[in-house]
């Protein structure tokens, strides 16, 4: 087995087509889905918020109140952490901001938040849920913005809508050089139309780890293994999966004639991480806490089972029939997130396979990101996980770009992404 050829020996399938790439498009997709993203959240946050339906107030769990007193509620939770009464086993489950900020400020967001403004709160003793499973690089840019006196929210959701533009160029470029006009538009199209896009919107992390996920693949594909390892090194420092990034170059390393610097790179991929372990070592004795910390997020990941993610994913899909067939469901289980994850999971598995026609190794990094989460049984955040594995989206664009059903699937995604926009911004599951 060879290695795949570099961008620049794939020449484009569309005759003719200009070397220099036109901005414009790219710039105008990334308008257009801002737009639809955050004018859905915003009605969603006023026609169907889950507070007219749950009254979060009775919970025993707090609320941080406007985003004025965001600050302070760290503080008291830091202060308060062993206190279990008050605090119970999620005490930032429920907490929304009000104000302007409030449709983009819900789940994992305020996780993020606290790191970028309070730093982490750990208690090695404690059995609650804690920031130290949120990795440090994003926070850190986000924290970087504020520190220019830009309020925190909006220093977040500069930064991610900022990627997220560098992505869609980045992508558009990469596209439009190997495959020509049309895949480049197709491709852009459906990336940004995914229904769990609108994570990009939003202070997650997703933006960014698609970013490094972009800048990996094109650098992997011109043999630059070493820089590809260090996009994985920086995607490491924003989840445990940014790691698998750099086992793209598993397949240079064993059949390339470069596997030295293959190995090199693989060995940069997990810098990130390995400077959180150092860093927690030196806070608070133990480089491994994010781990323990993690297990009381998911307590699964005690006893991982690699074989049942099978019947998981099943398990998942047969749940969400259940539910979409229940008009008597709850309604927080029917507007929930969790339905829409094992399809776009299904979707996901369904391309890695055509990933080969990029390179190898790529199917292997591709396929290593699905299953690593669904080992664990991690179904309900499938949907934003494979939102990031871009690759799938590229063949995707370069098969679809001249199918009659394009139309259909881009409807189809763009009405995903409405509704699922519309729900987070109600604050409704979209973790």
């Amino acid at each position: 087995m060879t290695s795949s050829p570099t961008v620049a020996q794939l020449p484009p399938t569309t005759s003719g087509a200009p070397q220099r790439v036109a901005w414009r498009e790219p710039v105008l997709g990334w308008f257009l889905s801002r737009a639809i993203c955050i004018v859905a959240m915003v009605l969603g946050s006023q026609l169907f918020p889950i507070e007219h339906t749950y009254n979060l107030t009775s919970r025993e769990t707090p609320s941080a109140g406007p985003k004025a007193d965001l600050e302070q509620f760290y503080r008291d939770y830091a202060v308060g952490f062993r206190n279990l009464e008050k605090f119970g086993k999620q005490p930032m489950l429920y907490v929304t901001t009000d104000g302007p900020a409030r449709p983009f400020v819900h789940w994992d967001v305020l996780w993020w938040l606290s790191v970028a403004e309070v730093g982490y709160v750990a208690d090695a003793q404690l059995a609650a849920e804690q920031n130290l499973a949120f990795y440090p690089l994003f926070p850190l840019l986000i924290r970087g913005l504020h520190q220019l006196g830009i309020p925190l929210v909006l220093s977040a959701m500069l930064l991610v809508n900022g990627l997220m533009l560098l992505g869609s160029c980045l992508l558009y470029r990469f596209v439009y050089r190997r495959s020509g006009l049309a895949a480049a538009r197709w491709t852009l199209a459906l990336w940004l139309t995914f229904p769990t896009a609108f994570f990009s919107a939003v202070p997650y992390s997703e933006a960014l780890l698609a970013v490094l996920s972009i800048m990996a693949m094109q650098l992997l594909l011109e043999r630059d293994y070493i820089s590809t390892g260090l996009s994985g090194g920086l995607a490491s420092a924003i989840k445990i999966r940014g790691v698998l990034i750099g086992g793209a170059l598993l397949i240079p390393f064993l059949t390339g004639p470069t596997r030295l610097r293959a190995l090199l790179g693989m060995l940069c991929s997990g810098l990130g991480l390995l400077l959180y372990m150092v860093f927690l070592y030196h806070e608070f004795g133990d480089p491994f806490l994010f781990a323990s910390i993690e297990k009381i997020w998911r307590p699964e990941l005690g006893n991982p089972n690699p074989l049942a993610w099978i019947m998981d994913l099943v398990d998942a899909t047969r749940y969400s029939l259940h539910v979409m067939s229940s008009p008597e469901a709850e309604p927080y289980r029917f507007y929930s997130g969790r339905l829409l994850a094992p399809w776009l999971t299904w979707w996901a598995i369904l391309w890695v396979p055509a990933v080969r026609k990029l390179h190898w190794g790529l199917v292997l990094s591709s396929g290593l990101m699905i299953l690593l989460p669904l080992s664990t049984g991690m179904n309900a955040t499938m949907g934003r996980y494979v939102w990031v594995i871009v690759p799938i989206f590229v063949v995707m664009g370069e098969q679809l770009s001249q199918s009659t059903i394009r139309w259909l699937i881009l409807v189809a995604s763009t009405g995903g992404l409405l509704w699922q926009a519309f729900l987070f911004g109600g604050g409704w599951e979209m973790i």
